[in-house]
């Protein structure tokens, strides 16, 4: 099983490309929408449109509809993404749609899970230590997660986070690992293999093409 982990969408992405083996451009990607999609954006082109930003081609996406997740299954893929949002709505909605199934089969076939923030945390041991930063909104009472990693995440770290961190460290159960923005981790079979620190993304209004990412 791989996982490649960071606070921000696709960082490091001639990393994500080597690590995949193949250029954006003919990675067969599944999206999986955040807690806010709504059916109609599911069904549609947007979330296409928004992976054409980051290099991969429309026709090689496929978008995860939670009303419909069986149209997802049995796919040939090569990568899962999940990208950030609240945690806690994102773990309840894959929960109450059946979706923490379907990642897992796929992931154990072989196919690579990326995971930007909240997409992080779901793959972990749990996702209690993210109550500070996102707010649980849907009442969510159990807050294990997928369990695939021996371990949890701080996203997006930085000296605000420390405090927390250095609390989970003492209280955990299991391995604590920090993901600063623009800092991305390599998992593969249970075991932290590479760590690439880039840059932090630059402010949206800053960003400039990301044809280069093909």
């Amino acid at each position: 099983m791989k996982f490649i982990l960071s606070s921000n969408d696709f960082s490091n992405p001639e990393m994500i490309a080597e690590e995949i083996g193949k250029p954006f451009s003919e990675i067969r990607l599944l999206y999986i929408p955040n807690e806010k999609a709504n059916e109609k954006q599911m069904r549609g082109d947007k979330f296409k449109e928004k992976m054409t930003q980051f290099g991969f081609r429309a026709e090689n996406v496929s978008v995860l509809n939670y009303y419909q997740p069986e149209s997802a299954k049995d796919l040939d893929l090569d990568a899962i993404f999940m990208s950030g949002g609240n945690t806690f709505g994102i773990m309840y909605r894959l929960r109450k749609h059946g979706v923490l199934g379907l990642i897992e089969e796929y992931i154990r076939k072989g196919v690579v899970y990326i995971g930007a923030s909240a997409g992080c945390h779901v793959i972990g041991k749990g996702i209690a230590h993210v109550a500070p930063f996102d707010q649980n909104t849907v009442g969510l009472e159990d807050f294990s997660a997928l369990g695939l990693f021996d371990g949890i995440f701080f996203c997006h770290y930085g000296e605000a986070r420390r405090p927390y961190y250095e609390e989970a460290l003492k209280t955990s159960e299991c391995p604590v690992y920090t993901i600063p923005n623009g800092t991305s981790l390599v998992i593969e079979d249970g075991v932290l293999v590479r760590t690439v620190v880039g840059e932090p993304p630059k402010r949206r209004e800053e960003q400039n093409d990301e044809s280069r990412f093909a």
